[in-house]
């Protein structure tokens, strides 16, 4: 606790100097850095928080004004970055990136998603992206609108995009680790198939049900990678199992509906 004290005491004696600097400064692109500055430093005033109460902290009216004003001053810098790099320049996107999480995190759900998109058109528009980099943002999002917005058609578009690139990457790396690749994309096999399966697309759910485990069974596992092989094989049937049941089910309350009438 006297830790946290002398750490917050630094952090608002480092927020009072940038905020009296910018009001001296005259020359934009180190009003720039400083913005920067003054969100790193409402970041850092996050951390502690975070870490010794995330119970109290977690919905608290502290943490809404904490990361509203790291987000206030990211979105200062934003604006003057773009006065002196290209619109596409990938830090700018970057930049978008870390903001629709900070909004995310304080339920600005609609902030957040204007973020994600701007950040998706600054990578697609940067020839410099690397496909990981992109492949990242992309998984950011198909979770977003999964489990924040609940918007499993546009999490699911998302998703297919995240799968082209996991084939491109590994496309790339030439094969240098199989059984990576083959993980990564059965694990997107069955991500698609939970999205299906939200979507009632039965069907799509159970074929990339089956090429997910098709992948798996096809990994050479060392004995550290057998049992969680086994377990996503066995996850699978259980998906499986439970689409062919719901199926059954529905088919039977249509034909008993039908009788009724």
């Amino acid at each position: 606790m006297h830790d946290d004290k002398i750490a917050e005491k630094y952090l608002n004696l480092a927020r009072d100097c940038f905020l009296l600097a910018l009001a001296k400064e005259q020359n934009d692109y180190e009003t720039m850095k400083i913005y920067d500055q003054l969100s790193v430093v409402f970041q850092l005033k996050m951390k502690p928080m975070v870490i010794d109460n995330e119970g109290i902290y977690e919905n608290s009216a502290e943490k809404i004004e904490t990361v509203s004003m790291a987000a206030k001053y990211k979105e200062l810098y934003i604006e003057y970055m773009m006065r002196f790099y290209p619109p596409n320049y990938i830090e700018i996107g970057q930049t978008h990136e870390y903001l629709a999480g900070l909004y995310k995190s304080i339920g600005k759900y609609d902030n957040a998603s204007t973020n994600y998109e701007k950040a998706f058109r600054i990578f697609l528009q940067n020839p410099h992206v690397s496909p990981a980099d992109m492949q990242s943002l992309v998984e950011e999002m198909v979770s977003f609108h999964s489990d924040e917005r609940l918007d499993y058609q546009t999490a699911l578009s998302y998703q297919l995009m995240h799968h082209e690139y996991i084939k491109r990457a590994s496309t790339i790396s030439k094969l240098r680790d199989v059984n990576c690749q083959k993980q990564t994309a059965a694990d997107s096999h069955v991500q698609l198939a939970d999205l299906y399966s939200s979507l009632d697309q039965v069907p799509l759910a159970v074929d990339n049900l089956t090429a997910a485990m098709n992948l798996y069974a096809q990994i050479e596992e060392n004995m550290a990678d057998y049992f969680r092989k086994q377990e996503n094989l066995e996850s699978i049937i259980e998906k499986i199992t439970k689409l062919a049941n719901d199926s059954c089910d529905e088919h039977e309350n249509k034909r008993m509906k039908k009788d009724n009438h």
